[in-house]
């Protein structure tokens, strides 16, 4: 499996396990990110409340 896929394959699952938990608590998943970088890999969140507060 190629990078590219290990890191999209990553994305999804972790999208698809972290949306219900971050709705449930009144907040919204924005986007994430699996990406290499000097220390090793990444999972980078990032979330967001209804009116920004």
């Amino acid at each position: 499996m190629s990078e590219k896929n290990i890191k999209q394959t990553v994305e999804e699952k972790a999208a698809a396990l972290l949306d219900p938990i971050v709705a449930g608590e009144g907040l919204e998943l924005v986007d994430l990110e699996f990406v290499r970088e000097r220390e090793g890999w990444v999972l980078r969140l990032f979330i967001d409340k209804p009116g920004g507060r």
